[in-house]
């Protein structure tokens, strides 16, 4: 998943992910450049076949968003199904 954003994701910045010593918490961090790869990762992953994947395999799922995070992006978070506090 990392290497494909790398490869795909022109405006993302950095990304990773972790699994917990006890493989119980899988944690995909990602910083973008702006808005709109922000919105543009977020569309493209939630239409993937990843985000199904993932969620089969989880108890809970959590999206945060750290950082001035524009009002339309809280939209469309919460749009499309996110908790946004």
């Amino acid at each position: 998943m990392v290497a494909h954003n790398q490869q795909e994701d022109l405006g993302t910045l950095g990304s990773n992910v972790y699994l917990s010593e006890d493989k119980k918490r899988l944690t995909f961090w990602a910083t973008h450049a702006n808005h709109n790869v922000m919105k543009f990762h977020s569309a493209r992953f939630a239409s993937g076949s990843a985000v199904g994947q993932i969620l089969q395999r989880s108890q809970r799922a959590r999206f945060c968003l750290y950082g001035p995070v524009s009002d339309e992006m809280k939209a469309w978070r919460r749009d499309n199904g996110s908790e946004v506090g």
